[in-house]
């Protein structure tokens, strides 16, 4: 009997500590939500005293405290509506607020009545207009069957009453997809005759396949009333036989992966007399083989920065072909993108002009970024930097997050032209070199930078600076080697920094 209530009062007691940790649990969990609850409140407190704060301002000041977040937001909802959703007063100072209303996005469901009201409340305020068409539909045919109208967004009437405005804007943008292309042929037809005084930055977006429909047998003017401000333009899939702007105060101009080749002598004409353009970005967009003739030559006399995207599928245009076409004395910065080692390989054999080394006088930067996949060896290596000998920054990139197999160049970078490095024979390629960076590297490949730094310190031709990626400065592995360069160079984060010069207008060639 006794065996029997031993046996009954083990799982009794069992429960009974189930039953006590539930209830600690549950206590626990109640102090915790109370906390969370107090937590609240004084949130909730301190955002009706900043609520009660705005409210006491002057609307002068409540005004200016609206622009200042407009300008710092990119919220979804947009800002304004958000204000003008809080109480009277907000809303009244919040549509009297002309900067609040100068961001104009249309999308496929914007209804007219929403940029009616952007357009008024605007005032005479500069505008940013910008337009972000997709319909994601399975098929062009099942698009033609739900729309069988042309799909122009809004009826004429009121897609005048927008371009009415155009004197307004001050930055013009436009993406589409495959499907849009209605909308976007109707808006490039609209902008022919308007006039654009304020008009800074046009750029329009879309995949290259979308124009093959349309043929339109001379280039398209836009803007033909003037653009007298215009200084950034970015035409990507469309190409400049659908829309050309004015350009002669252009000053960035990036035009790739358009949909209908144009022929190089149209863009030498295009570009003639274009005393103003600092930065060029130029890919795909060739019909034929680039002309070999020095007297082809576009002449830039401003250009300081030119990046090539190199077409693989066709073989146009090729970079000794552009760079051969092009002359611009004043060229600093040279990014050659989605390259293969026969694109190395021909730089230098192909034209020997392109190994005078007073072509380029300017130019210290140089960029190369190689397709996914490729090795380059060391000789190629050599021949390339032979057409580029005053390169001081050179950054190695990839086009994907696959690491560059950079063996061969760190090597090439430690030897001697003329035989083993010493005193008497100081030589080494690329001799003016002090910045190197890389996009991706290995540890073991970041860790023989060390004998680089050192061989070249030794022949006379040291390494001031080294751009790794982050991935390796955090490397615990690589913690000892690194230790080692900071001893001798200066050691810092690589962000890619040379792709802000794309439109920006700014960039320092010196650094």
């Amino acid at each position: 009997m006794a065996a029997q209530n031993v046996n009954t009062q083990k799982p009794t007691f069992a429960l009974e500590n189930k039953i006590e940790e539930a209830h600690l649990d549950i206590l626990q969990n109640t102090r915790d939500l109370e906390v969370i609850r107090l937590h609240l409140r004084s949130e909730r407190k301190s955002l009706k005293h900043q609520i009660h704060s705005l409210s006491s301002l002057p609307n002068e000041l409540l005004s200016a405290v609206f622009e200042h977040g407009h300008f710092r937001s990119r919220s979804s909802p947009p800002i304004e509506i958000a204000l003008s959703q809080i109480n009277r007063r907000f809303r009244a100072v919040a549509i009297n607020t002309r900067v609040l209303w100068t961001r104009i996005e249309i999308l496929l469901t914007t209804p007219f009545e929403k940029v009616l009201s952007y357009l008024q409340r605007s005032g005479s305020f500069a505008l940013n207009l910008s337009f972000n068409i997709r319909i994601n539909s399975g098929s062009r045919s099942e698009y033609d069957s739900e729309l069988s109208d042309p799909l122009y967004i809004y009826p004429d009437v009121q897609w005048e009453t927008i371009m009415d405005h155009m004197t307004r804007c001050r930055r013009l943008s436009g993406r589409f997809d495959r499907n849009s292309t209605m909308v976007l042929h109707h808006m490039v037809t609209s902008l022919h005759a308007v006039n654009v005084p304020l008009l800074q930055s046009l750029q329009i977006e879309s995949p290259y396949e979308i124009a093959h429909d349309y043929d339109p047998g001379v280039y398209n003017n836009i803007f033909t009333g003037g653009t007298p401000s215009l200084t950034t333009v970015r035409i990507e899939g469309w190409g400049l036989h659908f829309c050309l702007p004015p350009l002669t105060t252009v000053t960035s101009l990036t035009i790739i992966s358009a949909s209908q080749m144009m022929l190089w002598s149209d863009l030498r004409d295009i570009l003639s007399g274009n005393l103003a353009l600092t930065c060029l970005v130029v890919g795909d967009v060739f019909g034929e083989y680039l002309p070999s003739e020095l007297e082809s030559s576009i002449i830039l006399p401003s250009l300081q920065y030119l990046r090539i995207f190199v077409n693989d599928q066709d073989g146009t245009p090729f970079i000794d072909d552009v760079l051969l076409a092009i002359s611009a004395p004043a060229l600093a910065c040279l990014f050659i993108d989605h390259v293969i080692q026969a694109d190395l390989v021909n730089l230098p054999e192909s034209y020997p002009q392109l190994r005078n080394p007073n072509r380029f006088p300017c130019l210290r930067r140089l960029i190369v970024s190689l397709l996914s996949g490729q090795e380059v060896s060391q000789p190629t290596w050599i021949t390339f930097f032979n057409v580029f000998p005053h390169v001081t920054y050179f950054a190695l990139r990839s086009d994907t997050d696959e690491v560059v197999r950079s063996d061969p160049f760190i090597a090439l970078l430690g030897l001697s032209v003329d035989g083993p490095v010493s005193w008497n024979r100081p030589l080494v390629p690329v001799p003016e070199l002090h910045t190197l960076a890389f996009h991706k590297i290995s540890v073991n490949a970041a860790t023989s930078l060390c004998d680089l730094v050192s061989t070249r310190a030794i022949a006379g031709r040291p390494l001031t600076s080294l751009l790794l990626p982050a991935s390796i400065l955090h490397d615990e592995t690589f913690a000892d080697s690194l230790d080692r360069l900071q001893a001798l160079v200066d050691v810092r984060e690589y962000q890619g920094d040379e792709k802000q010069v794309e439109g920006a207008g700014i960039w320092d060639y010196r650094s």
